[in-house]
Order: structure tokens, then sequence, then C-alpha cells
């Protein structure tokens, strides 16, 4: 079902696949992280990612680097990271292929919001799709961004708990605008 839907979506002519920036991403301001952030490379040097003052760097999958804004009882309510491409993943299937491996991951009713390709980032360009899920703690929405820049293929996630997430957009959109592939 998840599958299907990203296809439906991916397939629909409204304009959310033009090289023009769709409406859903017009928040996409490519541009220098805000002074005060911090900015962390991945090992592998093929990208940076920022994030705001008070959030910190958290633990991740290896070759990846992530932050977080922590709230009580230890629950992640604000996310950012950033990885290397992996398996099959491009910008041609990223409609498709982030929902799926979210729910492959165990997220449940992922649902897809919106979704683009021929994104400008100030390193190159990209494909993203804005989802919203279920874990076993917390419902979240995530931008989640492949950009192919001057250093290869890289992923940015900017999430939040839907709860927290009209506090946490506009930070999660200046991460994803500033990111650096």
């Amino acid at each position: 079902m998840i599958l299907a839907a990203a296809l439906a979506l991916a397939g629909c002519g409204g304009g959310e696949h033009s090289a023009a920036r769709p409406a859903a991403f017009a928040w996409l301001h490519p541009g220098a992280a805000p002074s005060g952030w911090t900015a962390v490379r991945l090992p592998s040097g093929t990208a940076t990612l920022a994030y705001p003052p008070g959030w910190r760097p958290i633990t991740s999958d290896p070759g990846t680097v992530s932050a977080a804004a922590v709230g009580p009882h230890g629950l992640i309510v604000g996310y950012l990271n950033a990885t290397p491409r992996q398996a099959n993943e491009s910008l041609s299937n990223w409609a498709t292929f982030r929902p799926t491996h979210n729910a492959k991951e165990g997220d449940r009713s992922v649902r897809v919001l919106s979704a683009a390709t021929g994104l400008r980032f100030a390193t190159g360009r990209g494909s993203c799709v804005e989802d919203t899920y279920h874990t076993a703690r917390a419902h979240y929405r995530e931008v989640a961004c492949l950009v192919a820049g001057r250093h290869g293929q890289s992923v940015v996630v900017a999430a939040a708990t839907t709860a927290a997430w009209p506090r946490l957009q506009a930070q999660l959109h200046q991460a994803v605008g500033a990111f650096r592939a």
C-alpha cells in the first residue's frame, strides 16, 4: 500500500516532480547555516550537516552523523541525519525508495505528503520526500532528501514529532537548505 501510494504520487503530473521548485518545497532555500550552528562532516568527507544550538550529537549508524533535540524521558523530538548514498536509492526512485525504506525499518503508517525531483541545493541537485510515520514511541514528520553534489550522493533527513513540528519546522528546513553534498 505504501509503495502504491508513493508510485501514484510519483506518477502525478501536478508539478510535484518538475525541475522548478514545487509549492510543497518552496521553503527550500540553499545557503549557509545560520551563525552559531555546528557543522559536522560525514566520516567519508562527502557531506556536511549543520545543526542548531541546543541540539546535541547522537550516535547513529556507522558512517553517518546525527544530532537531536531531546525532550522529556529521552524522547527524540527533533532529528537531523546525514548518510552516504546506499543500496539502490537514486534521484529518480527517491519518492518510492524512502517511504519503503522507512517501512522496512519498522515505521508504521508511512504516508507520503509530497515529493519532488530536480530541487536545487547549494552544491548540486536533489530529490526530496516529505512523509509522516509512527514509531513505537511517537508520531513523526520528516523531510528526507537525496542530494547529488560535488562529492557524490548523500542523504539528509530532518524530522520531528508531529507535536514538535510546528516549533522546529523552520530549523529543520534551514538544516536541509544548508546541507552540503
